[in-house]
């Protein structure tokens, strides 16, 4: 997967960290999996999982966390945050798009 050099760059620059980033992208589903970790002053571990037309991710990471820290359902959007210990979870769900991030300190 190539690196999306702004967010990366700017993120390093920030952080005064080196990131190395592995990505996969499923073609026929745009499904992506992504994970990165930033090492030296400030590092960091993140697993990003993105895919299209799954509806239940939401409860199915209910079932794996346990109750969200903080909940937002609208018309619009879904969104929902773990904080775990050493562990931060985010998930987010706009018309059939859903993902979600767990990062680890």
């Amino acid at each position: 997967m190539e690196d999306d050099t702004n967010w990366k760059s700017s993120y390093e620059k920030y952080n005064h960290v080196t990131v190395d980033v592995i990505g996969w992208r499923d073609e026929q589903t745009q499904s992506a999996l992504v994970f990165w970790v930033a090492t030296g002053l400030n590092p960091a571990r993140v697993c990003s999982y993105s895919l299209t037309n799954k509806s239940n991710l939401l409860s199915d990471l209910k079932i794996e966390l346990g109750k969200p820290d903080n909940e937002d359902l609208n018309e619009v959007s879904e969104t929902a945050y773990w904080q775990l210990t050493g562990t931060e979870v985010y998930y987010v769900k706009v018309g059939s798009s859903s993902s979600f991030n767990l990062s680890d300190k």
